[in-house]
């Protein structure tokens, strides 16, 4: 390996085989990459999404997500804000009902207490009533109402309060032929909101 080499040769192959030398510092490794910015920064100049956010908030639009969608058929109770279910009835979440880490549903107040037994609560919507409905699937529209009623679907379902609908069927057969599926996307509007379309 060595051959005949003058002693420095050997020293100076030592070194970079071994990539040391005694008269270096040390090996200093290359410097950290620069990680990205936050997307957080990077949405604050992300001027289209600003746009679509202040267009929404103009034209009145609540929520626009994907949504657990089911129906109901019972025309017989009247709904939380006094009508009758019927076409185009909505119900969302009533945000007062909880459920315990042992099961029990049971409905508070907004500042958390429970509701006294024989106390008349009126129900919370997770949106206003009269707000305009519109669940999508792909680019067409399978269903359009008004929220009037509320439940407590979300629990049951596990999601989020403003992330599940209730929507009115004549029969259960209309209703599993109109939704194939239980999520979809959906918009609500405000109910002082009037003719505001979809970007």
């Amino acid at each position: 390996m060595w051959g005949v080499r003058a002693p420095w040769e050997r020293w100076a192959l030592l070194c970079v085989n071994l990539q040391f030398c005694p008269f270096w510092f040390g090996n200093f490794p290359p410097p950290p990459p620069v990680p990205p910015p936050p997307i957080a920064a990077i949405a604050q100049f992300n001027v289209p999404v600003k746009v679509l956010q202040l267009w929404r908030i103009a034209a009145g639009i609540l929520a626009d997500a994907q949504m657990r969608v089911i129906f109901y058929t019972d025309n017989k109770q009247p709904t939380s804000s006094g009508t009758r279910p019927g076409p185009g009835t909505v119900a969302v979440a009533d945000t007062s009902w909880v459920k315990s880490p042992d099961g029990r549903e049971f409905r508070v107040h907004e500042d958390g207490k429970p509701k006294a037994p024989g106390e008349i609560m009126p129900a919370r919507p997770a949106f206003p009533y009269g707000s305009q409905v519109t669940v999508y699937d792909g680019e067409q529209k399978v269903y359009e109402g008004t929220v009037q009623d509320t439940g407590r679907g979300h629990i049951r379902h596990g999601v989020l309060a403003d992330l599940w609908i209730d929507v009115w069927y004549p029969d259960p057969a209309t209703g599993r032929r109109n939704l194939k599926k239980q999520t979809y996307r959906v918009v609500v509007t405000a109910p002082t909101a009037t003719g505001a379309t979809q970007p």
